[in-house]
């Protein structure tokens, strides 16, 4: 534990905070003006980390939500999860300190695939 803590100080927490918000804007942008696609956490940054939830149009059950959580990670590799809000349910996509803007781009190709 005293190396994790020593690592997330030497890299700070300001640019932790930055990071995770560039890599759910790169995904969550890619997406705004398509209106398939729900980005329900709000863009102002203020609100946000990188934690994004989503849901394509008109999708709001638990089973398709998790139909579409199950696909991304059997086809493409990609683990989400569903959540629940009083709006009904939606995809959680969760990016790590670790991940890169490939795997971003990797998540927004797959679900482009899966939306043709």
């Amino acid at each position: 534990m005293p190396t994790a803590l020593k690592y997330h100080d030497d890299i700070g927490i300001k640019n932790i905070d930055r990071r995770l918000k560039d890599l759910r804007n790169r995904w969550a942008n890619e997406f705004a003006d398509d209106d398939r696609v729900q980005v329900l956490t709000p863009k102002d940054e203020r609100m946000h980390a990188g934690i994004t939830s989503f849901r394509l149009k008109g999708m709001i059950g638990r089973a398709e939500n998790s139909q579409l959580c199950t696909t991304l990670l059997s086809k493409y590799g990609i683990n989400t999860n569903t959540q629940s809000t009083n709006s009904g349910w939606m995809v959680r996509v969760v990016p790590g300190l670790y991940n890169s803007m490939d795997d971003v781009d990797q998540f927004s190709a797959a679900l482009k695939d899966i939306l043709d």
